[in-house]
């Protein structure tokens, strides 16, 4: 094959090449949207998730796998931390609420999750965790176990509420100016749905009207095109 000829396919092949790449990056900004959406719920710190997974940036950085001297042992003792938790979890009787053996055993977690982050290796200590008290009486929140039944604050944000019942699920509903309530509707607290209703201040109802699943309410709020609305969690 002569100089000439080889040149020519050379460039076909790269012009095959960069048309390819090019519709793969069309394919992936087309969905790019739906799958961090999807990904900000598989995230969410209220899921229980057992699987152990370093939280790394989505974006492509050359050498971002880099190699960290005590990553092994750092690793280890994050794994013993789960499991030293689960087992004071289960020898533990709910009846007697949250202890101090409960409180050690979470602060190793921590600890030893922050010893992994502080390594360049973060991961999702918060899933983990309520994977443990998944079934339980015992929520998650700013660090801390808190029961999620007793001792109800009189008033909590939404996005708190979720995190302390360990779900990204809460309820919605409508009405048009003072007229007749609508349909409670189910909803996912989602990156987009975090901005327009985690702050928002949920209050403790009557529980002896309330939905089991429904202890909290927001009062009504404005909703745009004469509608209002309120959040229960």
């Amino acid at each position: 094959m002569n100089q000439a000829v080889f040149g020519i396919e050379r460039e076909r092949r790269l012009e095959l090449y960069h048309e390819r790449l090019a519709a793969s990056l069309e394919r992936q900004a087309a969905s790019e949207k739906a799958v961090a959406e999807a990904l900000s719920l598989t995230r969410s710190h209220s899921l229980a998730r057992a699987s152990i997974e370093f939280v790394s940036t989505e974006e492509f950085v050359p050498g971002r796998w880099v190699p960290t001297a005590g990553i092994g042992e750092a690793f280890e003792t994050y794994i013993q931390s789960l499991q030293n938790l689960e087992q004071v979890r289960f020898s533990n009787s709910a009846l007697f609420g949250v202890t101090d053996n409960h409180r050690v055993a979470l602060k190793a977690v921590i600890d030893a999750a922050f010893r992994l982050k502080s390594l360049g290796w973060p991961v999702n200590w918060e899933q983990n965790v309520q994977a443990i008290l998944d079934v339980s009486e015992f929520g998650l929140h700013n660090g801390e176990f808190v029961d999620r039944y007793q001792e109800l604050p009189r008033e909590v944000t939404l996005k708190d509420r979720l995190s302390i019942l360990g779900t990204v699920t809460f309820y919605r509903q409508y009405r048009a100016g003072d007229g007749p309530e609508g349909a409670i509707k189910a909803l996912v607290l989602n990156d987009e749905n975090s901005v327009a209703y985690g702050e928002v201040l949920l209050h403790l109802t009557n529980e002896a009207t309330a939905r089991k699943h429904m202890l909290f309410r927001s009062e009504w709020l404005p909703s745009g095109r004469g509608r209002q609305m309120r959040i229960f969690a």
